[in-house]
């Protein structure tokens, strides 16, 4: 199996998590765990296919932001079934940069391509925020960077994008089957999740990752 090369620490907002790779914890079998009490992520990395270690991976994580970003709302099975939407959209979308300005015209999530429309005008129309607004089609994205007559900061725009792509992973990923959703505030679990991405360059540790592993088979 290939060897990921997992980074010592990860930034949650002001809270910096220990990452420990270990063969076990104190006797239990899981394959990660997460103390925010410690701020400690514990990964267990043998025999295992390195994909699914980084799904574990983004599972703690996950529960890291949830608990500094979003109240802890979510419960273990709505944080599992997020964590491997988020992995599957950093993997599936390789050309997809959290850190740049750069808006791409197309996003996979699960098996379905989106369109993004940008700029779009969004003033006449009722938009969460009034930067994002899908489409009746639910294949569009209509993304607009003024609010108010005002332009809204790069950054600002991508969060607004990620948050409307988190409202499509609900779709796809049937994520609304948990109540915990009901009462999420998906802006500012896109905060979070924008935050830890780009502060700790995750997307590409985990495409890293991946291409590794794929390499690696190929030999």
């Amino acid at each position: 199996m290939a060897k990921i090369n997992f980074p010592k620490k990860i930034k949650v907002a002001g809270f910096e998590y220990k990452i420990i790779l270990e063969d076990k914890f104190n006797g239990s079998n899981v394959d990660g765990l997460h103390s925010f009490t410690q701020l400690i992520i514990y990964i267990r990395t043998t025999q295992h296919n390195p994909q699914y270690t980084l799904s574990v991976y983004m599972h703690e994580v996950v529960h890291a932001i949830d608990i500094v970003y979003c109240g802890r709302k979510l419960g273990e099975n709505a944080t599992d079934q997020l964590s491997k939407a988020l992995y599957s959209f950093i993997v599936n979308n390789p050309k997809y940069n959290f850190s740049n300005s750069e808006i791409p015209k197309t996003v996979q999530i699960g098996d379905m391509k989106y369109t993004i429309k940008y700029p779009s005008d969004l003033k006449n129309e009722v938009s969460p925020k009034g930067l994002w607004l899908i489409d009746k089609s639910g294949l569009i994205i209509n993304l607009d960077n003024t609010i108010h007559d005002m332009k809204v900061t790069p950054n600002v725009l991508k969060v607004a994008l990620l948050t409307a792509i988190i409202e499509c992973i609900k779709t796809e990923y049937n994520l609304d089957q948990y109540e915990e959703f009901d009462s999420l505030e998906l802006d500012i679990l896109a905060h979070g999740i924008y935050q830890v991405v780009v502060d700790n360059n995750l997307d590409n540790f985990l495409r890293r990752g991946l291409n590794k592993y794929f390499s690696d088979v190929k030999k």
